[in-house]
């Protein structure tokens, strides 16, 4: 995610606030150290411009 995050130029804090979560929510969901909600995800890949398709199949992919 913070990969994605940064290849759309956007900071942390300017992800955060375009959620209107705290930076620190948004850095733990990017280091895996809090779980995701699928719609935030979702959120989350519109926000920075992201495929939330490709974005599970990478998650499906860890799992299997």
């Amino acid at each position: 995610m913070k990969q994605k995050r940064e290849e759309s130029g956007l900071s942390l804090r300017a992800v955060s606030e375009e959620l209107g979560r705290h930076h620190s929510v948004i850095g733990k969901m990017e280091q895996d150290r809090r779980k995701i909600e699928l719609l935030e995800f979702v959120e989350y890949c519109r926000v920075i411009g992201a495929d939330p398709h490709e974005g599970l199949d990478v998650m499906l992919s860890k799992i299997s």
